[in-house]
């Protein structure tokens, strides 16, 4: 159920997703991992109290889980609690330190925050233990996404930021998945250039 929710959020059907999370949880209510899940979509939808309390139940069930630390960091970063944010989400890239999911987002908060020399650390660190095609490949990403907010420019709040959205960073055509593979390429003839639409 829960690989369901993931296909539905991949295809932005909140509802749907939102749906097999609660049926997953009906089989399973101490499954903390779709209780973050839950809590994800639910601030999402501006529900950020009822997304607050999703996480304190997490907690109670496995504290320190990397995907309730990270979604309580976008929780902070959308009441612009930067700082408190991103130390949240330097301690889930602590506590999973092979999720290039999670480093993606830590280096692309640094980078919309304007902190480029935190965000080039952070990518260093990411790269060093990546080789071959793996290393190419997020090398691309990584500098593709630089450029395009480079290009942007002032077009848009960056997450944290006054008016910024902390939970547009799930974008599942931006950021690696658990594999560690990216679903598009840089300069892809397919590629929509999600990017750009952030």
């Amino acid at each position: 159920l829960l690989c369901l929710a993931l296909v539905r959020l991949s295809q932005q059907d909140l509802k749907a997703a939102l749906s097999q999370i609660d049926q997953a949880l009906g089989l399973e209510p101490s499954f903390a991992v779709a209780r973050a899940m839950r809590a994800m979509i639910l601030a999402s939808q501006t529900k950020l109290d009822d997304a607050s309390a999703e996480l304190d139940r997490a907690d109670q069930i496995e504290p320190g889980l990397p995907e309730t630390l990270q979604t309580r960091a976008l929780l902070l970063l959308s009441q612009e609690k930067t700082d408190q944010g991103i130390a949240l989400l330097r301690q889930a890239v602590a506590r999973e330190p092979e999720d290039d999911q999670l480093r993606f987002q830590l280096w692309r908060v640094l980078t919309q925050l304007g902190r480029e020399t935190e965000a080039q650390a952070a990518s260093e660190a990411g790269l060093k233990d990546l080789t071959g095609k793996r290393r190419e490949r997020v090398s691309q990403q990584l500098g593709a996404y630089r450029k395009a907010i480079k290009e942007r420019g002032q077009g848009g709040a960056a997450p944290g930021a006054p008016g910024g959205d902390p939970f547009k960073l799930q974008d599942p055509a931006m950021a690696p998945d658990k594999s560690g593979a990216f679903p598009a390429q840089p300069g892809d003839p397919s590629d929509k250039d999600p990017m750009l639409s952030l």
